[in-house]
């Protein structure tokens, strides 16, 4: 047993209105309602909007498309992300732009002028909200693609000049121990690395969330061996102190395809053992826990059965008050709530 004394809680998660790998779940307003209701009682302070626009495939998708929506109260889902969080009290970072087109093609100018246009337009709309709290680096590549390290620090010079009082935020990954992070940098090495890019980014960035990715820890006989996902944050921890920027943990609540195999197909939830055990680790290292994706991978109401599940082992070992969680009612549209065949007597 795992004693929930060494496990920080989740207090926040990214919402991904335009990512259909984890399952599309068609809710509608009542859904979303419930969602944010029930992230906030189990302990949720923040919501990172990931992206509010991407380039897919040569396709753009957007979260102002206005048949996001089919309910009067929100015009798209971007809107309706800055409504529920005014509403429940919520922190909200504001996601920008993603183009393949422009990281691929050699463009980095570009980028950062799109995800400035995206944060004007925030602003503009929602900049009186309570809720507006910052900003987040969509561009979530490692750092030996797409100049990355150019388009962070672009990314937040422009959101500083916007509105210094926003906070910045970016979620890169460590692909560690077992993704291919591993294979290209030791711990040592990634933090050489990495920590030159963000001594660039010391006063400009405020926080980073590492997805922690794979993580299998091994058991023997019974004995659990040691989570060398401790190293990489070890690692992180050194260049973060050096320069003032805040160490939060993104442990993931998805679970990838194995790279064994090499496939690619939906992200189903993560076992809640392998949850748990990433939880830990963080703990010992992070100001701050943030995860993706409560809504698809932890939410009663998800596509998945096993994603309300693992929202109940996570409260068990976490040790929140049952009591207090704002648990979702499925309804079922009036036409289809009798499950009989038999015509009703008269």
């Amino acid at each position: 047993m795992i004693d929930p004394a060494t496990l920080q809680p989740i207090t926040g998660t990214f919402l991904a209105p335009l990512i259909n790998d984890t399952g599309t779940n068609n809710w509608g307003r009542k859904e979303w309602e419930a969602n944010f209701r029930l992230a906030r009682s189990i302990g949720m302070d923040t919501i990172i909007l990931i992206g509010v626009e991407y380039d897919i495939g040569g396709h753009r998708q957007s979260a102002l498309d206005p048949r996001n929506t089919t309910w009067k109260e929100d015009p798209n889902l971007f809107s309706m992300v800055f409504r529920l969080c005014e509403e429940n009290g919520l922190k909200l970072y504001c996601g920008g732009v993603c183009d393949g087109n422009n990281v691929y093609a050699d463009r980095p100018e570009e980028e950062i002028a799109e995800n400035r246009q995206v944060f004007e337009m925030a602003l503009d709309r929602f900049g009186k909200h309570k809720c507006f709290h910052g900003f987040y680096v969509t561009l979530e590549a490692i750092p030996w693609q797409y100049h990355w390290p150019e388009i962070v620090e672009g990314v937040c010079d422009a959101a500083r000049a916007l509105d210094r009082s926003k906070k910045t935020l970016i979620s890169p990954t460590f692909n560690a121990p077992r993704g291919d992070m591993a294979s290209r940098y030791t711990p040592q090495e990634f933090g050489e690395v990495y920590g030159r890019m963000f001594d660039r980014l010391k006063g400009k960035l405020d926080a980073c969330a590492w997805q922690d990715k794979f993580n299998d820890v091994d058991c023997k006989f019974g004995q659990m061996q040691p989570n060398v996902l401790d190293q990489w944050y070890a690692a992180a921890q050194v260049f973060h102190r050096r320069n003032g920027i805040a160490l939060w943990g993104n442990v993931e609540s998805f679970q990838r395809p194995s790279q064994a195999v090499g496939a690619h197909a939906y992200f189903r939830q993560a076992d809640y053992r392998n949850l748990i055990t990433k939880i830990q680790s963080a703990s010992r290292f992070c100001e701050k826990l943030i995860t993706f994706e409560f809504f698809t991978c932890m939410s009663p109401q998800a596509e998945w059965g096993s994603a309300g599940r693992l929202l109940e082992r996570y409260i068990e070992a976490v040790g929140i008050d049952r009591a207090r969680v704002a648990w979702p009612q499925r309804t079922a549209p009036a036409a289809a709530r009798s499950t009989s065949f038999e015509e009703p007597s008269s």
